[in-house]
């Protein structure tokens, strides 16, 4: 006749085992202890954690385990730590730095077992290195660093252009933005527009900013705008279009005059 044994126990709820050897049963009368798993801890210390195997049947475990909590990640210089899920077992804490300063070091810290893993981030003052230099042109200030929202102004040099932006800041990651512009050599061809003659504005060569305006020659009628101004991209708004012919109407309207006059004769 066998002797009455309990199974393996098995309670769940972040509960297990302190000394898991693998056994799979239990005699009668034998007791084993159970721990917090990893990352919890008993809600009561007091409860017992020692269950007894009785005619088959293990006895209720009075241990309750529940999350550890890691408290506050600290506190941060001029800025704080978010904790949006809390500060318990698997919750993380991320750094966010006030206007002005980023996060030196690690950003996010994860709640375990022992507390706060790595080591507390540090929010330091943004300076921005100076921006390259462009070809054609300068900024100014010339400083060796830039605080946040520092500014430059750039020029280019004669007969230069600027394309892109005129000044630009030390922005929140530690860099211009947005980029730096390009001196361009900004020329545009004289517009061909047929039928039509100068009335405005310099003789060729045209840099950015100078306009022409044109007129069509008689008996032609504009498509377009007769004043043009030469940009970065070429004539703005684009040369017209001579190229309807308007005297028909005046023909037609002779022939008509004509014909009404000889059938009055008549």
């Amino acid at each position: 006749m066998s002797l009455a044994q309990c199974v393996r126990p098995f309670v769940g709820e972040n509960r297990i085992l302190a000394d898991d050897s693998g056994q799979t049963s239990f005699p009668d009368g034998s007791s084993v202890k159970f721990k917090c798993a990893t990352g919890y801890q008993p809600a009561d210390p007091a409860a017992s954690q020692t269950i007894t195997c009785s005619e088959q049947q293990w006895t209720t475990l009075d241990l309750q385990c529940t999350k550890k909590s890691c408290g506050s990640p600290g506190e941060l210089n001029n800025g704080r730590y978010l904790t949006p899920d809390g500060i318990l077992f698997g919750a993380t804490a991320t750094a966010q730095c006030n206007p002005g300063y980023m996060v030196s070091g690690p950003k996010m810290r994860k709640c375990v077992d022992a507390g706060w893993d790595g080591r507390p981030a540090e929010c330091e003052v943004i300076k921005c290195l100076p921006p390259a230099q462009i070809d054609h042109g300068t900024y100014e200030p010339l400083e060796d660093h830039y605080d946040y929202l520092s500014v430059v102004t750039f020029t280019c040099d004669h007969p230069y252009s600027l394309d892109g932006a005129q000044t630009i800041g030390c922005s929140e990651d530690a860099t211009f933005q947005p980029s730096p512009p390009r001196c361009v050599d900004i020329r545009c061809d004289a517009p061909r527009i047929d039928n039509a003659v100068r009335i405005g504005g310099k003789a060729p060569p045209y840099t950015e900013g100078n306009f022409v305006n044109y007129k069509c020659n008689k008996g032609y009628e504009m498509q377009g705008s007769a004043y043009m101004v030469c940009a970065v991209n070429g004539w703005n708004p684009p040369p017209p279009v001579c190229g309807t012919v308007v005297q028909c109407l005046t023909s037609l309207l002779i022939t008509s005059h004509t014909l009404h006059s000889s059938n009055v004769d008549h």
